[in-house]
């Protein structure tokens, strides 16, 4: 496999030059300066010939207002802004100039927007990185060459600054770019930006992008639902899927009784949780006592929400029990909670030594005092009865405009640092009417920090303006989110997100809702609100609320508010399979190899994958020396068996094998090839080799 070779790349040349020595410097690498200049000047007398050629190729819809260079061996990649604000590529190899690549051809666009100022480099990966900025977003987005196409888009985070305001309070924004030098690290394993404001003296951020890394050990693998893990391609294109919404939707609804819990809203947030073969859901519901009922006391709009219970068999038909805890309009008879307001987040703690403080909610509390450092945690022995634990908060960064919401939490047992051990994620509100996103960590699931630089998302980062819920998951070692966005008039829907980090998350379907509103006339038409994923056999089950009607105004009319009617609904996808590849129109064959991966000892695994294959479209799997590309004994794709079912673990045998024994010393690539207009791929993972699943025959 070809090592590329860095010899030029055209930035900001003078600042750029100055901050590559810099950083290198610093990182204990040895910098020639001779050396380096020559390599850009030889880079500045070519560009008069790869210029006007390049011009030509382009045609007169290239404008070169911004443009990068890259010499990699005997090829030139060239990428320029277009006229139209698109960012374009073509390669010069040979003398002859490939066809153009388009980099953000077709990606949605906020008003007005544009990307400019592309820049080349060569990523410490042995690959190609393109980064370019979007002016209205405030930020730098990269992509990677596969090989054939630039890989889907990976985002950073802009330069964040925070200001104290006469108030006191403390106000976050990203501050406009006038600038930026991007190089790859070797020594960092990582793509290092160095943000330049236009402010006077200018603000700076040197942010980092780190490289895959994949580790072969039980219980690692790969979701390709995260493209960093991939190399190169060929004869492939990677795309999202979507989660299908069940046939016999919705499964709960308001009952059709004036006096019950929930004859209004059902599952206006909640939890649904699968223990020991039975389903638990909590809800958050309203009646038909509202704020707007006449001759109804003065309260605010929380005190007419309350948390309910349901239960189910099969995930599909779900009853609910009379607790007899909480007395409504002169009945216990009914499936109210006591305790919790709203917004139930609800987790197990099967760590916990107190069996009385196993499950935990992360909702409002009916006692609740709305200030910014509330605590609201309730602790329960079974998910029913429920008291309130002390649970302080504190932001170190930007504070809340009002308490923060916890719509996701989880124990992170793959965190390094015990103080971030515990994650939640939520909404983050930094003003009366702006909605962010937020990340806070905690060492035990009591005590809460929220991170320094609140909102990790904020309305600028993607093409609604209009932001809410955020909940995130973890799923084989990535950080899988689910992020509310809004219309005008906040009409709600969720788009699939991924982080490596869980601070730095890129979009999946980019701008296609992952759960979206129903079609006119349908029952969730109006906007929809979600929980994590139950994980159902090979499937991953997403329980959402969806409302019957859209809001006709912002502020909504309270009586839409309070008299439109919500339902509960279901829609289910593969495990693992919220993106992947397929063959291109017009090929028959593809490859796809991954980033190296590593084993910390020598052992032996075995190997299965997340795909769709039959016998007319089968996949095979190579295992392959990361620095000769040579196959190890008996992990050939010619020794492979095809896989030719559909399955979310396919165990990989080769003829003699069915483990790949792997070293310490060696890191190896996966190399897969895809065969058939019907194969896809979805990822991988590793399994101790004595626990290999046998195939049925």
């Amino acid at each position: 496999m070809r090592q590329w070779d860095r010899t030029a790349g055209l930035l900001a040349l003078g600042a750029g030059l100055a901050f590559w020595a810099a950083t290198h410097r610093a990182a204990g690498e040895t910098v020639d300066e001779n050396l380096v200049g020559a390599g850009l000047r030889a880079s500045l007398e070519q560009l008069a010939k790869i210029d006007e050629d390049a011009r030509k190729a382009f045609g007169p819809a290239a404008v070169k207002t911004s443009r990068s260079v890259l010499q990699l061996g005997d090829m030139d990649f060239v990428t320029f802004e277009t006229a139209g604000g698109d960012i374009v590529s073509r390669q010069y190899v040979g003398g002859v100039w490939s066809p153009r690549a388009p980099v953000t051809a077709g990606a949605p666009r906020r008003d007005g927007e544009r990307w400019d100022m592309p820049s080349l480099v060569a990523g410490p990966d042995d690959s190609v990185w393109i980064a370019y900025r979007s002016e209205a977003r405030r930020r730098v987005f990269l992509h990677r060459w596969w090989g054939e196409s630039w890989g889907p888009r990976i985002e950073g985070r802009g330069i964040f600054h925070v200001r104290a305001s006469a108030s006191g309070e403390f106000n976050e924004e990203y501050r406009p770019i006038a600038g930026f030098v991007v190089e790859g690290s070797r020594v960092r394993d990582a793509i290092e930006m160095r943000l330049t404001s236009g402010d006077d003296p200018p603000i700076v951020r040197i942010e980092s992008i780190p490289m895959a890394v994949l580790t072969a050990a039980p219980g690692e693998g790969a979701l390709f639902i995260d493209t960093r893990d991939v190399w190169q391609t060929t004869g492939l294109i990677w795309e999202p899927e979507f989660p299908s919404k069940h046939a016999n939707n919705p499964l709960i609804s308001p009952l059709d009784n004036p006096d019950a819990p929930d004859a209004v809203r059902v599952f206006n947030r909640g939890t649904v949780r699968r223990e020991n073969g039975r389903f638990r859901m909590w809800y958050s519901a309203t009646g038909t006592d509202s704020p707007v009922t006449p001759g109804q006391p003065t309260q605010n709009w929380q005190s007419f929400m309350r948390v309910c219970y349901a239960e189910s068999t099969d995930g599909l038909h779900w009853q609910r029990p009379e607790l007899g805890l909480v007395e409504f309009k002169g009945s216990r008879r009914n499936n109210i909670l006591p305790v919790i307001q709203r917004l139930p987040t609800i987790i197990y703690d099967q760590h916990e030594s107190d069996p009385d403080r196993r499950y935990k909610c992360f909702g409002e509390a009916a006692t609740a005092v709305f200030q910014r450092e509330d605590a609201h945690l309730m602790t329960s022995a079974d998910g029913v009865q429920w008291r309130n634990q002390p649970s302080p908060r504190c932001y170190p960064g930007t504070r809340p405009y009002w308490p923060s919401e916890f719509h996701s939490v989880f124990r992170d047992d793959r965190e390094l640092d015990p103080a971030r051990l515990w994650k939640a994620y939520g909404l983050f509100a930094t003003g009366p009417t702006r909605r962010a996103c937020q990340l806070s960590t905690s060492p035990d699931g009591i005590h809460w920090t929220g991170y320094p630089e609140n909102p990790i998302i904020d309305p600028l980062q993607g093409v609604s303006p209009s932001i809410h819920d955020f909940l995130v998951w973890p799923e084989l070692g990535r950080y899988v989110g689910l992020l509310q966005v809004g219309d005008a008039l906040h009409n709600y829907e969720f788009e699939l997100l991924v982080s490596r980090d869980g601070v730095h998350f890129s979009p999946v379907s980019d701008g296609r809702p992952f759960l979206g509103r129903g079609a006119a006339g349908q029952w969730d038409q109006g906007g929809v609100q979600a929980a994590v994923p139950v994980p159902v056999g090979d499937e991953s089950w997403f329980y959402y609320g969806g409302r019957e009607k859209p809001w006709t105004s912002y502020p909504a009319d309270p009586k839409e508010i309070w008299t439109f009617k919500s339902h509960c609904g279901l829609a289910t996808i593969g495990a693992g399979r919220y993106a992947g590849f397929r063959l291109g129109e017009k090929h028959q064959r593809g490859i796809l190899v991954t980033q190296p991966v590593r084993c910390s000892f020598d052992r032996a695994l075995a190997l299965s994958i997340n795909a769709i294959a039959d016998t007319q479209n089968p996949i095979r799997v190579a295992v392959v020396d990361a620095a000769t590309g040579q196959p190890l004994k008996g992990c050939s794709l010619d020794d492979c068996l095809p896989i030719v079912a559909d399955g979310v673990s396919q165990p990989v045998r080769w003829a003699n094998l069915s483990q790949a024994d792997l070293q310490s010393n060696r890191p190896v690539r996966l190399q897969f090839e895809m065969c058939g207009r019907r194969s896809r791929l979805y990822g991988f993972g590793w399994e101790p080799a004595a626990m290999r699943r046998e195939r049925p025959s």
